[in-house]
């Protein structure tokens, strides 16, 4: 790796990495269980033949995982807390709120959500925080 030093006003020194940032990254058809290890992870939901749950690990703080809509889901996708500890919002892409989740174990992505809808879920060891946003309302229900 070779680092470049580049000087701005003010004394104010930035270093510039030249190396790749990688990130990782899952694909989800199929029922899964997310552990730890899936934190920092995006994972994107693809194509899948029956009705998915994507389970959440244990509250642990500092967990978090980005979920994508990459293919048109043939089958609703659960997004599922051990118990009713995930909260937040997901606006539509007009930024109308469309789903405020209060204490819900199960966000539900419906068959209508599109590719590029998106979910940002992080737990501070007590609670799960969701923000998100989908192209069409009503394609988030919650349970």
């Amino acid at each position: 790796m070779s680092i470049s030093q580049l000087l701005v006003p003010n004394n104010f020194s930035l270093f510039i990495s030249n190396s790749t940032v990688t990130s990782k990254s899952a694909s989800v058809a199929a029922t899964t269980t997310l552990t730890s290890a899936n934190s920092g992870e995006i994972i994107s939901l693809i194509t899948n033949a029956g009705a998915v749950t994507l389970n959440l690990p244990a509250l642990q703080a500092g967990l978090n995982f980005n979920i994508f809509v990459q293919h048109a889901l043939a089958n609703a996708v659960t997004i599922k807390s051990p118990s009713a500890v995930i909260n937040g919002n997901v606006l539509s892409n007009d930024g109308t709120p469309i789903a405020t989740i209060t204490n819900k174990t199960n966000v539900i992505l419906g068959t209508t959500s599109v590719i590029g809808d998106w979910f940002d879920i992080t737990c501070d060891g007590t609670l799960y925080y969701i923000v998100g946003a989908t192209s069409v309302h009503g394609s988030v229900t919650t349970s």
